[in-house]
């Protein structure tokens, strides 16, 4: 019970953190943004989001932004690929593409494994908990349509225990792009909490999407 309160401490509080940085910053106005997604929800608006995300890939086959990546959004810190953050002060994250599940021998929990899109490159195996047991993941989507303006870009789905295996592997497909938090020691945010093979926790899971989670919904 004391880890589970630990994790919903943790959540609260870069929730209330993440509010409170895109609130502080001045950008390109929500409503400009949205005026250049195509209504019908059929094409992909990579051309109007070239200039503003710089986004350098997504699959033709995308018409939703999940494997969208882009190099220049203002106002978060979910650019390139790789290692994004992580040291004394911020938590360990990785953008990377999806590249399945693993499961665990006794155990309802499943690994995630992330690559690293231009080179096939595990960056990171991290824990998915479905029992409660160890820490649970928080789920959330991020607006791609919010990324370069001051609204806050990421919305919420709900924990892994409480979404389930089922749903989960609807919305994450083979090729998206997403990027993974680790769960970081109680004493030093640079650790992560790893379990008994080795393997770190992930804290959350940040799926993309251009229409976030309304288009989320659409999916389930």
């Amino acid at each position: 019970m004391k880890k589970i309160h630990l994790v919903v401490l943790i959540l609260t509080i870069l929730t209330l953190v993440e509010g409170i940085y895109y609130l502080q910053l001045k950008g390109v106005s929500l409503t400009t943004v949205l005026q250049k997604i195509p209504n019908t929800g059929n094409e992909t608006p990579i051309k109007e989001y070239k200039d503003e995300l710089n986004i350098t890939f997504q699959d033709k086959q995308d018409k939703v932004g999940r494997t969208a990546i882009y190099n220049q959004a203002a106002f978060n810190a979910f650019n390139g690929t790789g290692k994004i953050s992580g040291d004394a002060n911020t938590l360990t994250a990785y953008v990377g593409k999806f590249a399945g599940f693993e499961t665990i021998l006794d155990s309802e929990d499943e690994y995630l494994l992330v690559e690293d899109p231009k080179t096939g490159e595990l960056l990171v195996k991290g824990r998915i908990d479905y029992s409660s047991e160890h820490d649970e993941t928080d789920f959330k989507v991020e607006n791609l349509a919010r990324t370069n303006t001051n609204v806050s870009t990421v919305e919420n789905l709900g924990l892994s225990v409480d979404l389930g295996k089922e749903t989960i592997k609807k919305l994450i497909q083979k090729g998206d792009v997403l990027t993974a938090m680790l769960l970081p020691q109680e004493n030093d945010f640079s650790q992560a909490q790893l379990d008994t093979e080795g393997n770190p926790f992930f804290l959350r899971i940040i799926l993309r999407r251009f229409d976030g989670k309304h288009q989320i919904q659409k999916e389930l």
